[in-house]
C-alpha cells in the first residue's frame, strides 16, 4: 500500500486538492454535444478530465455504469483509465464480493489503482500489491483506524492518514450544458473553494 499512498499524496500535492470526482455516466444525461458520438463515454471522460484535472486528485469510475453499454462501455472504461494515466488516483467502484475478480486491476485488465470491496471476508485477496488499494465499503462512522476504507455515507475515502472527499455525484449532470467543460469547471471550482 506504500506506493499507492505515495501516488495519492503526489496527486494531492500537484492539484492542491483532496477532492475526487465520481463518474457514473448515463447516455441520456450526457451533455448534448457528447451524445452525438456513437461511443460517447470516452469523449465524456476526455471533457471531464480536461475541465477538472487540476482541481481533483482522484477519479472514481462506476464499473456498473460503464458495463451498461456492454463491450463499448468496457472499452471506454479501459481507455478512460488510460487517459487519466499516472497523474491521478483511479478508483474503480465495483463493490466486489468475490476473490475471482482480483485480476480486475491488473495491467492486462483495467489497470486502475484501486477497487472497492463490499465483503471484508475477501479483502485479503486484494492486498498483495503495494501499488494498489482495496477500499472496504463502510456505512459506519469515520474511524481512522480502518484503512483503506470508503465511508459511503460521508462520501470519503481513507488511505492511511490521507482522506479524499467526493464531490456530489450529480455535479456532472448539473453541468450539462452547451459548454459542458466550462460549466463543469466553474461548478467544481465553486465546490472545492478554488
Amino acid at each position: 500500500m506504500n506506493q499507492i499512498l505515495q501516488k495519492l499524496v503526489k496527486a494531492q500535492t500537484a492539484t492542491k486538492s483532496d477532492w475526487a470526482l465520481y463518474i457514473s455516466p448515463e447516455v441520456d444525461k450526457l451533455p448534448f454535444e457528447i451524445q452525438r458520438f456513437d461511443d460517447p463515454y470516452l469523449p465524456y471522460m476526455r471533457a471531464i478530465y480536461t475541465a477538472t484535472r487540476d482541481l481533483v486528485c482522484t477519479y472514481v469510475l462506476d464499473f456498473g455504469a460503464y458495463l451498461r453499454l456492454g463491450a463499448a462501455g468496457a472499452v471506454a472504461l479501459e481507455r478512460s483509465i488510460d487517459l487519466i494515466g499516472d497523474t491521478h488516483v483511479v478508483i474503480l467502484d465495483a463493490a466486489l464480493a468475490s476473490i475471482r475478480y482480483a485480476g480486475l486491476w491488473e495491467e492486462t485488465a483495467y489497470g486502475c489503482d484501486a477497487v472497492t470491496i463490499a465483503d471484508a471476508g475477501v479483502l485479503w485477496a486484494y492486498q498483495g500489491r503495494e501499488d494498489r488499494a482495496a477500499f472496504l465499503l463502510s456505512s459506519g462512522a469515520v474511524d481512522s483506524r480502518i484503512t483503506p476504507v470508503y465511508w459511503t455515507v460521508q462520501r470519503m475515502f481513507g488511505l492511511g492518514t490521507q482522506r479524499v472527499r467526493l464531490l456530489p455525484e450529480d455535479v456532472l449532470f448539473k453541468a450539462r450544458s452547451l459548454d459542458f467543460e466550462e460549466t463543469l469547471r466553474t461548478m467544481v471550482l465553486e465546490m472545492v473553494g478554488g
